[in-house]
């Protein structure tokens, strides 16, 4: 008697998916495969709405890997209070298919495949969780996984799960967790989260780090750059952090790119360290040479000759020698030497003086750094000279040889003329 009291006053095991299915009387079974590309593959849905179901697939003919099992129970995803109108609908079609062919309704007929996008197959066992769990059990969510969950709400039917990951996504948007917002909605095809987290980051660009900016691919960089309402109250910082990541994605940078990145509208002024590099990024896409109003030549073209008179200087304006001024001084050397010999002419043609002797000199050390400007002033100038005459000694060479070149041709049609 007493043995029997205790076992009736244990406590069931909370019903789960997690269960053995032989002990939690499992009625129904989900195969689920994760695929870059869910379209590619059979057509047949699984559920009756092609239009809101169309990621939902079987998997019959292409194999897909991995492929995870879960076994769920009909009440719980159809009928419980965190149900999900998909597998409703799924499970009542069953029931009518039954009752026309009682044959039919075997356990290898309970069962469905899906295939879903990785991120969407990574967060499904959380989907499962959330429709098993009791009403008012906190959702275990994060910003990394927040719009796939959406997705699976969206998709399945699932209404409160849906309205709980908005409402995060919503408390959870800033600049700083913008760019993995963006990067996710543009995977599902999530054009609202996609254009908040664009008008957020346009709205607050200096807040967006450039860590989180380089995962970003470069057109949607130009989405967010393109904004209407993106911030234009710091050129100068803007396209500090626009040259940065051009930096950090080179390779898939192109010619219309630049410009969108670097339009007048956005960048009416650029950083003078920036200058040299944009110049050489332009030229090397085969960029125009236009001076004339407010391309980005002509942008370039405003600051480059000072930054390369800074960078010929031992030290700059405030003295500073540590390491990463040479470096930075070197970068912009070599990056003048990989320009075209004419445009260097238009940038040595332009290049100011060195430095002005320091503002805060005390009156005893003016006089020794006037000399001391006055002998790097001397050294640049004739470097500059020395530089020009090279530049115009192979610009000859070349001349000549052209010349020779254009003579013997017309040696060659004169004679063709006499002798044809």
């Amino acid at each position: 008697m007493r043995h029997e009291n205790i076992l009736y006053m244990r406590a069931a095991p909370a019903l789960s998916w997690r269960l053995d299915p032989d002990d939690s009387l499992s009625d129904w079974t989900l195969r689920v495969s994760s695929s870059d590309n869910p379209a590619i593959g059979s057509r047949r849905y699984v559920a009756q709405s092609k239009a809101s179901m169309n990621y939902l697939r079987t998997a019959s003919t292409v194999t897909r890997a991995p492929i995870k099992t879960y076994f769920v129970h009909k009440t719980i995803l159809g009928v419980g209070p965190r149900r999900s109108e998909f597998f409703a609908k799924l499970f009542k079609r069953d029931v009518e298919d039954s009752r026309d062919d009682a044959s039919s309704c075997s356990f290898s007929k309970n069962s469905t495949k899906i295939e879903l996008l990785p991120s969407a197959a990574a967060r499904f066992p959380a989907m499962l969780d959330y429709l098993y769990a009791a009403p008012g059990t906190p959702l275990d969510i994060n910003t990394q996984d927040a719009v796939a969950m959406r997705h699976l709400a969206s998709s399945f039917g699932i209404k409160e799960l849906f309205l709980e990951t908005t409402d995060f996504i919503k408390e959870d948007l800033n600049p700083e967790t913008a760019p993995v917002y963006l990067m996710e909605a543009k995977k599902f095809k999530n054009d609202k989260v996609a254009k908040s987290s664009i008008l957020t980051m346009a709205k607050e660009f200096k807040a967006v780090k450039l860590t989180a900016l380089s995962q970003l691919p470069p057109h949607c960089l130009l989405e967010i750059v393109q904004s209407e309402s993106m911030d234009l109250n710091s050129s100068e910082l803007f396209s500090s952090k626009i040259a940065a990541y051009c930096r950090c994605r080179q390779d898939e940078i192109t010619l219309s790119l630049l410009e969108g990145l670097t339009n007048a509208r956005t960048m009416p002024t650029m950083a003078e360290d920036e200058s040299l590099y944009f110049l050489h990024l332009l030229v090397s896409l085969g960029g125009k040479e236009e001076n004339n109003g407010h391309s980005l030549f002509a942008r370039c073209m405003i600051h480059a000759p000072t930054l390369l008179s800074k960078a010929r200087n031992l030290t700059n304006s405030q003295g500073e020698t540590s390491k990463a001024y040479h470096r930075h001084r070197q970068n912009n050397l070599d990056l003048y030497a990989n320009l075209p010999d004419r445009i260097k002419v238009q940038i040595l043609e332009k290049s100011p003086p060195l430095a002005q002797i320091p503002a805060n000199g005390s009156e005893e050390e003016k006089p020794k750094l006037s000399r001391t400007v006055d002998k790097r002033a001397k050294k640049q100038v004739l470097k500059m000279k020395a530089d020009m005459e090279e530049m115009k000694s192979t610009y000859d060479k070349k001349l000549d040889y052209l010349e020779t070149k254009l003579k013997k041709k017309e040696e060659e049609l004169m004679f063709n003329r006499q002798y044809r």
